[in-house]
């Protein structure tokens, strides 16, 4: 039989060329695309679409690139800003990209409406769009900056449009609502000023809402209409939603605020499924003489509000609650308005009569409080947050009450961050990135142990570890040495229960169990090794229990002769010789080491850039990388520990000479994603790794430093209390005083 050839390939090499290239395909994945939004209908007869105003107005120096293409049977516009089709009516710079007549088009004019052809015939290809309004062009190409067809010139603008950019149709107001919708999936958006990219929009799902997440700034943009937004494609960008609290339909939240003639309140909230007819916040009464009547409510699929002194007047909206947007609704008594709010924009407003006296009932959320009914007409809803306002006699608004989503002790509520008042909400469920009193801890995936590289003293040491196990039906380790050294010491988890083994010889693993038996779990819980003491100790929420310690054990320690253990002490498993033993998937708060009753070692979590360890906050060393450097890293979690900042601060004094400096170092235990620092109230750029450089300059009066951490929590930032520091600069030195 001969051998096939094929293009002067023979069969066998054209056999492994073909297995090599279906290899490769794999290797990428088969049809791969990249990420992408597109509208996808809600409901058979939601006709309107839906648009993504991105929060941009195009300028002069301005350049926006689209990369785009249609699903469907192309029309109207992709994306733009331009009014009124037609229309030369209040100048403004036009600019839009968009179908007519069998061809892609064109709109970038300042002063009338100017429309020009590609001459590119439309089809389903990937294209990108661009709008160059600093160099006056045009222009279609592909994903690679190729040129298709002709590049189109334009006179030079020089007024700023005052509508922003919607993406999947066009503009047509300054609250950036859309008409003209497209069917179409869009990759990216891009937005420069004199060519250097100040926005790049990609696809994003953030919660339940798919959307464009800005590289540039880290803001998300939602889509606003009657169908909704879908991500596609392959890396589709995910960010956790913002924290939330959602009723079933059956809890609300007293405010104990009564709305008066200065008040403005903001309740940012979206609505899981369309609601009954039922209240979403807010206090009235349709009787006279019972006061101010503040109310939100759903009536009849859109949205309606009650703002009237002594009885009843509804104002309803043209906005529907059907899509369930995530939206804000605003109640200013103080300007008579009532508003709903989406992406930083005003969808709908009404002004209505002034009023002029004062609530008799407090605010509600998630349903509505009347003089002569009490709370009723619960609903279903998610609320992300509740601001009050009062106006000031000089005009400006002044926060008096900020409601947020919180967790304490694993009950959920609300937190008031003005008086850092948190009141729970019976039955409440909560999501997203959600704040929390949640201590600072670092927790590993059940691969690592870290080596303190501390070995206890018999007659001396105490060691003390606050932890959480994750996996406690798991015959793991928590800390400790295993199986060498005249010291063992360890805590584990065995068959589901608790033990220690704590002997001097090292060898039988002798147990010393509670009676009756504990059962391991992942609550919060301390394990204590007294070695100078010969005890062992549990704490749970702050009960101590006492471990009688297994009479072999006790005995063949008080035999040893050794003064130190021969091995480090791990945490998250054990340490055995050089290797580890048994790592658990654990959570570890703190650990701390006394000899003689002194506190010599305090382990807390720390982070720097990648680094993801505990640090001494006694002497300031930081734990070295896994004994093994192929396990995974720890993750990191929280403020400070036992739900107070731990802090490091040096130098404690420094003298800085006429044209010297001094270099302020700040260092928080927890999750510290960076460090901001103010100078007499004012921000002052640099330090964010905790570290300030301070010149000396003239001027008798100190200046007053403070230092901010900003903490990771479940995902979200959180700022912790700010630390204070005094820079005299004086000829002869410079004193520091950490308060």
């Amino acid at each position: 039989m001969k051998v096939m050839k094929l293009f002067g390939i023979r069969g066998e090499q054209f056999r492994l060329l073909t297995a090599a290239i279906i290899a490769l395909s794999a290797s990428f994945g088969a049809f791969a695309e990249d990420a992408y939004v597109y509208p996808a209908a809600k409901a058979a007869n939601a006709a309107n679409g839906v648009n993504v105003n991105i929060g941009y107005c195009m300028k002069p120096v301005s350049r926006i690139e689209v990369d785009f293409q249609f699903t469907a049977t192309p029309k109207d516009v992709v994306f733009g800003a331009w009014g009124v089709p037609g229309s030369d009516a209040a100048p403004q710079l036009r600019t839009a990209f968009w179908i007519d007549g069998g061809t892609y088009r064109f709109i970038l004019s300042d002063t009338k409406f100017d429309s020009r052809d590609t001459t590119v015939a439309i089809d389903t290809e990937r294209h990108v769009a661009v709008i160059d309004v600093l160099n006056h062009k045009c222009r279609l190409q592909t994903v690679n900056g190729e040129l298709e067809g002709k590049e189109i010139d334009f006179l030079a603008c020089s007024k700023p449009s005052d509508w922003p950019v919607s993406l999947f149709g066009c503009s047509k107001n300054a609250a950036g609502d859309g008409n003209q919708h497209v069917q179409a999936k869009i990759y990216s958006v891009k937005v420069y000023e004199n060519d250097v990219l100040v926005h790049d929009f990609v696809p994003c799902i953030k919660g339940r809402d798919a959307g464009f997440y800005d590289e540039k700034t880290g803001e998300f943009r939602y889509g606003t209409g009657q169908y909704e937004l879908v991500c596609g494609g392959d890396g589709v960008k995910t960010i956790p939603d913002d924290g939330y609290l959602q009723s079933s339909g059956s809890q609300y939240f007293n405010t104990d605020y009564k709305m008066n003639p200065n008040s403005r309140i903001e309740v940012d909230f979206q609505y899981p499924e369309m609601p009954s007819k039922y209240y979403l916040f807010g206090a009235w009464s349709d009787k006279s003489g019972y006061g101010l009547s503040a109310l939100c409510w759903n009536n009849g699929g859109c949205y309606s509000f009650v703002l009237k002194d002594n009885g009843y007047s509804e104002t309803k909206s043209t906005v529907s609650c059907a899509d369930t947007n995530r939206f804000t609704a605003v109640i200013d008594v103080a300007s008579n308005i009532c508003q709903i709010v989406r992406n930083g924009y005003v969808r709908y407003e009404k002004t209505v009569t002034a009023c002029t006296t004062t609530a008799q009932c407090p605010v509600i959320l998630f349903g509505g409080y009347t003089m002569d009914k009490a709370i009723e007409h619960f609903v279903s809803a998610r609320i992300y947050s509740a601001k009050i306002y009062e106006k000031q006699q000089d005009g400006t608004y002044e926060i008096v009450k900020e409601f947020v989503p919180y967790v304490k002790d694993d009950t959920a509520g609300f937190l008031e961050k003005k008086k850092g008042v948190f009141k729970a909400v019976d039955g409440i469920s909560c999501g997203g990135n959600i704040e929390s009193d949640r201590c600072s801890y670092i927790e590993n995936d059940g691969t690592t142990v870290l080596n303190l590289n501390y070995k206890p003293i018999r007659e001396k040491s105490r060691v003390e570890v606050d932890y959480q196990c994750l996996n406690p039906t798991v015959n793991k380790l928590i800390f400790g040495a295993w199986n060498r050294g005249t010291l063992k010491y360890c805590f584990w988890n065995n068959g589901g229960k608790i033990y220690y083994i704590f002997e001097g010889n090292g060898q039988s693993n002798h147990q010393s169990t509670p009676s009756p038996a504990i059962a391991a779990d992942t609550a919060r819980h301390t394990s204590i090794i007294d070695f100078k003491n010969i005890a062992l100790y549990y704490v749970t929420g702050g009960v101590t229990n006492n471990i009688p310690v297994n009479a072999t054990a006790r005995a063949t320690f008080e035999d040893t002769t050794a003064d130190e253990a021969k091995d480090p002490m791990g945490v998250f498993g054990g340490i055995d010789g050089t290797t580890t033993s048994m790592p658990s998937h654990t959570r570890i708060y703190a650990v701390r080491i006394y000899e003689d009753d002194v506190l010599v070692h305090e382990f807390l979590p720390y982070t720097d850039g990648t680094t993801v360890s505990l640090k001494d906050a006694k002497t300031g060393h930081v734990v070295a990388a896994m004994v093994k450097d192929t396990m995974n890293r720890p993750t990191i979690c929280g403020v400070g520990v036992d739900g107070a900042e731990r802090w490091i601060v040096e130098p404690e004094d420094a003298t800085v000479n006429v044209s010297g400096s001094v270099t302020l170092k700040a260092v928080a235990a927890g999750a510290v994603k960076r460090y901001k620092w103010t100078k007499n109230g004012e921000a002052v750029e640099g330090g964010a790794n905790g570290e300030l450089t301070v010149a000396w300059h003239h001027g008798s009066a100190p200046d007053i430093y403070a230092v901010t951490a900003v903490y990771s929590v479940a995902g979200a930032e959180v700022e912790g209390e700010p630390k204070t520091v005094k820079v005299t600069n004086e000829p002869q030195g410079l004193m520091i005083n950490i308060r």
